[in-house]
């Protein structure tokens, strides 16, 4: 089932769901031992923001320079943030959307110690600097010994365990291993994201569409594209969130856009049977 509704109708009602579902469990407490279960808000703020990005560019523009003028939709730059929407959802359901906590505490803790590795790269450019970078090293000791005594890394592959403790996060997953681990088509994902990555490494099918798109209308077609896929992802997403935290849940319960959310739930499952079907 391809859902009725407008794609861009259900996007906005969609995308307003999951923001006061984001912001309905603000004020939580949380307890010094749970403190990665913090980084379940940061991330999903960073989601709301390519998403609300992603809204933005799909209602046009207008250039104006000097006494040009033309109107644009800017489908290229719309499915570049649809990329970075896709690897967010995946992040965010591999790391927090495991019932059992406890890997979820170890995933998030490799998570952060990556990216405190990731930051000790960077030049140091002044002293403030390198106090930060010193007392990020600092902590990426502390991670690094409670990561290693962790009961569910010792039951890792060596291959995985050595992976992790390099600073990479998905220890040498792939994204469509990641999107198989987080029960998302691995069909789905592979023909979605290789299209979005066609934007963003700038192939030349994306060049050739580009340039087919000749006017705004054309362009606003491929944009409907990439709503569509951003809905799924925001639909699965919102499933992910509300089993998380309760006031959100009560939240989509309450709301008059779940029926949309609904909608595109099952659509998604349709989805993948269709994929799962095709592959068999």
């Amino acid at each position: 089932m391809v859902p009725t509704k407008e794609p861009g109708e259900a996007y906005s009602q969609l995308l307003q769901l999951l923001v006061t579902m984001v912001e309905a469990p603000k004020g939580m407490p949380i307890s010094d031992g749970d403190w990665w279960m913090n980084d379940r808000q940061t991330l999903a703020k960073k989601l709301i923001y390519h998403l609300c990005t992603l809204h933005q560019i799909a209602a046009g523009s207008v250039i104006t320079l000097n006494d040009f003028e033309t109107r644009i939709v800017d489908h290229p730059s719309a499915k570049v943030v649809a990329r970075a929407v896709m690897e967010n959802y995946l992040t965010f359901a591999f790391l927090f959307g495991p019932a059992d906590l406890e890997v979820s505490r170890l995933r998030a803790m490799i998570w952060r110690m990556s990216g405190l590795m990731s930051r000790q790269k960077y030049p140091v450019l002044n002293a403030e600097s390198q106090t930060k970078a010193d007392l990020e090293k600092a902590r990426i000791e502390l991670l690094k010994a409670e990561i290693t005594v962790h009961e569910l890394f010792l039951t890792l592959a060596p291959v995985q365990q050595r992976a992790a403790l390099k600073g990479d996060w998905r220890m040498n997953m792939k994204w469509h291993e990641i999107a198989k681990a987080v029960n998302l088509s691995v069909s789905f994902f592979v023909s979605s994201y290789t299209y979005l990555c066609d934007y963003s490494h700038s192939s030349y099918i994306a060049a050739l569409q580009v340039g087919e798109a000749d006017t705004p209308e054309a362009e606003r077609a491929l944009t409907t594209v990439t709503l569509r896929i951003a809905n799924y992802i925001m639909a699965l997403f919102i499933q992910h969130y509300s089993d998380l935290f309760e006031p959100a849940m009560a939240t989509m319960q309450n709301s008059p856009c779940l029926p949309t959310a609904i909608m595109w739930w099952k659509a998604a499952a349709e989805l993948d049977e269709a994929y799962v079907r095709r592959d068999l």
